[in-house]
C-alpha cells in the first residue's frame, strides 16, 4: 500500500518578502517587454520590406515609354485591384512599424502602475495603521454585505489603490511621501534630488498621448512637461505627432526601471526596516544582473542610489560590495579614470576578496594572480563559477596569466566562451549606429 503524501506545511510569507516578490515580478515584466520588442520589430520590419519590394516590382512592370522615349506609368484596369491590395499591405506594415513601439511604451507604464498598486497594498498590509489615514466612506448597506471586518478593509484598500492610480504620476509620488511620513512621523520627499523625475514624467505623459490622442501633442502634455522642466519640450507644438524610436524606448525603459527599483526599495526599507540586510543583498543582485547584461549606465545610477542616497546599510561589507560594483560598472563601460576615483575613497584592507577585486579593476594582474593562489580552490565565495561567470574577471579572463593561474589552482584548463550579447542590446546598438532621430522625434 502506498504511503499517503503528507500535506505540505503552508509557510507564512514574511513581510519583507511582499516587497521582494513585487520587485522581482516588476523586473521580470520589464525585461520581458525590453526583450520582446526587438523580436516583434524584426518580424514587422521583415513584413514591411517584403511588401515594399512587391510594390516596387509591380510598379516596375507598369513603366512604359511613349513614341518619343518619354517614360510614363500606366496601370491597366484589370491590375488596379492588385495594386490597391499591395498598397494596403505596405501601408498596414508601415502602420504596424510605427504603432508597435508606442504600445510597448504604454505597456512599460502599465507595468509600473501595476507594480505601484502592489506596493500600496503591501504598505497597508505590513502597517495597518495606515488605514487610519485613508479617507474612504462606504454606505452602511454595503458594509452589511461583508462577513467580517477584513473584507471591509480589503474593499477600502482596493478603492484606495484605484484612487491613487487615477492621479497623475507626480501626484502619486506625493501621496507616497505622505504615507511614509505617517509611519516615520517626519517629513519625507521622493521628488527632491531625483534627476530622472523629468524624464519619467515625460514618458508617462507621452503614454497618455498614445492612449488618448494616438500620439498627437496636446496643450496639457506641453504644460506638464514645462512644469517638470523636461528638456526639449519647448521645441514641440500642439498638433504634432510623437513616435517611439529604439533610442527613445531605451530611455523610457531605463526611466521606468530606475523609478520602480528606487521606489520599491525605499518603501521596503521604510516599512520593514528590520530586513535591511536582505534588502541590501536584493539591491546588489539587481545591480549585478544589470552589469552582467551590459546595462552599465543604469547599474551606475542604481549603485549611486545604493551608496549615496541610502545612508544606512546592514554592515560595511555590503556597502563595500556596492562600491566595488560601482567601480566595475565604470570599468566595463570604459571609464577607467572614474574607477580610480571610486576606489581610492575606501579602505580595502578588510578582506582578500576585496583585494582581489581592486587589483583586477586596477589591472594589476600580477597581484591578482597572487591573490587567486592565496584564495585557493576551496574558497567559499570566489570559486570556479565566480572566475567563469563574474563580470569582474571579464577582461582578466582573456589573459594568458589568468588561464595559467586558473590551471595551477584547479588543475584543469580554463575553457570559457563569453555569453552572446542580448538581442535587445544588439538591436539598440544597430539602430543607434543608423543615427535614429532623438527622443522627441515627431511627424
Amino acid at each position: 500500500m502506498k504511503k499517503e503524501v503528507e500535506q505540505e506545511e503552508i509557510q507564512e510569507i514574511e513581510e519583507w518578502q511582499l516587497f521582494e516578490f513585487a520587485l522581482n515580478d516588476f523586473i521580470t515584466e520589464m525585461d520581458a517587454l525590453s526583450e520582446s520588442l526587438p523580436l516583434m520589430m524584426g518580424l514587422v520590419n521583415g513584413r514591411l520590406k517584403s511588401s515594399e519590394k512587391k510594390v516596387e516590382s509591380f510598379v516596375k512592370k507598369q513603366k512604359h515609354k511613349d513614341e518619343d522615349g518619354e517614360k510614363f506609368f500606366f496601370i491597366r484596369e484589370d491590375d488596379i485591384g492588385e495594386f490597391n491590395k499591395l498598397q494596403r499591405e505596405r501601408n498596414s506594415a508601415f502602420a504596424a512599424y510605427k504603432i508597435l513601439p508606442r504600445t510597448f511604451v504604454v505597456s512599460l507604464v502599465s507595468q509600473y502602475d501595476a507594480f505601484l498598486g502592489d506596493l500600496i497594498r503591501n504598505m497597508h498590509q505590513v502597517r495597518p495603521e495606515l488605514f487610519h489615514s485613508v479617507d474612504r466612506q462606504l454606505p452602511f448597506n454595503q458594509i452589511m454585505e461583508f462577513d467580517d471586518l477584513d473584507d471591509v478593509k480589503e474593499m477600502i484598500l482596493e478603492k484606495e489603490v484605484e484612487s491613487v492610480l487615477r492621479e497623475s504620476h507626480f501626484e502619486q509620488l506625493k501621496i507616497l511621501e505622505r504615507k511614509i511620513s505617517v509611519i516615520s512621523k517626519v517629513g519625507f520627499t521622493l521628488t527632491s534630488n531625483l534627476p530622472i523625475l523629468s524624464t519619467f514624467i515625460e514618458v508617462t505623459e507621452r503614454r497618455n498621448l498614445f492612449v488618448h490622442t494616438n500620439g498627437v501633442i496636446s496643450k496639457q502634455y506641453i504644460e506638464n512637461c514645462r512644469k517638470h522642466k523636461v528638456i526639449g519640450c519647448d521645441k514641440l507644438k500642439v498638433g504634432e505627432r510623437l513616435n517611439v524610436n529604439p533610442e527613445y524606448f531605451d530611455i523610457a525603459y531605463k526611466a521606468i526601471f530606475e523609478m520602480g527599483i528606487k521606489i520599491g526599495h525605499i518603501l521596503w526599507r521604510k516599512f520593514v526596516p528590520d530586513s535591511r540586510e536582505i534588502a541590501d543583498k536584493d539591491l546588489n543582485n539587481i545591480c549585478f544582473d544589470l552589469i552582467q547584461n551590459d546595462h552599465f549606465d543604469l547599474a551606475i545610477t542604481l549603485l549611486d542610489f545604493a551608496t549615496n542616497t541610502i545612508k544606512k546599510h546592514a554592515n560595511d561589507h555590503i556597502r563595500k560590495v556596492f562600491v566595488i560594483n560601482m567601480a566595475l560598472a565604470h570599468y566595463l563601460s570604459g571609464e577607467k579614470e572614474r574607477v580610480k576615483d571610486v576606489l581610492k575613497k575606501e579602505d580595502w584592507s578588510i578582506g582578500d576578496t576585496f583585494k582581489l577585486a581592486v587589483s583586477v579593476l586596477n589591472e594589476e594582474y600580477n597581484a591578482s594572480a597572487a591573490m587567486m593562489k592565496k584564495l585557493g580552490k576551496d574558497h567559499d565565495e570566489v570559486d570556479k563559477t565566480a572566475y567563469r561567470d563574474w563580470p569582474l574577471f571579464r577582461n582578466f579572463r582573456e589573459t594568458d596569466l589568468f588561464k595559467e593561474t586558473y590551471q595551477e589552482i584547479f588543475e584543469e584548463e580554463f575553457v570559457y566562451k563569453e555569453p552572446e550579447e542580448k538581442i535587445y542590446v544588439k538591436f539598440l546598438k544597430d539602430m543607434q549606429n543608423k543615427k535614429e532621430p532623438n527622443q522627441y522625434q515627431n511627424e
